[in-house]
């Protein structure tokens, strides 16, 4: 599993933990904070696979950074900054460099 790949995966993953855990949570039924406790460790993947890749693009210009480095840290666990940064960079990059075939 490639770093893309492992992105993408820990980015739905914890979305679907959050989401359960807090609908578990409203219901009163027990478990919900494991639920949530784990969605917020497996967010914690793509955030520092995110900020990692946003560090080391050469391409991008410092004020991008910085946008993208707060958008991860002020909202890890809302998922919007990933799920953006997927769609715009991570996504385009597989298009034009799909991973190899192990």
């Amino acid at each position: 599993m490639n770093k893309y790949q492992l992105y993408k995966f820990s980015l739905i993953a914890g979305i679907v933990l959050i989401l359960l855990g807090a609908f578990y949570k409203t219901q009163h039924h027990t478990g919900a904070s494991e639920f949530l406790l784990t969605g917020m460790l497996i967010s914690l993947i793509y955030i520092i696979i995110g900020i990692s890749g946003i560090i080391r693009d050469k391409n991008k210009s410092l004020f991008n950074k910085l946008v993208w480095l707060l958008g991860f840290i002020l909202f890890p666990f809302t998922a919007i900054a990933g799920i953006i940064y997927y769609y715009k960079h991570i996504r385009k990059h597989l298009i034009k460099n799909p991973p190899e075939e192990e």
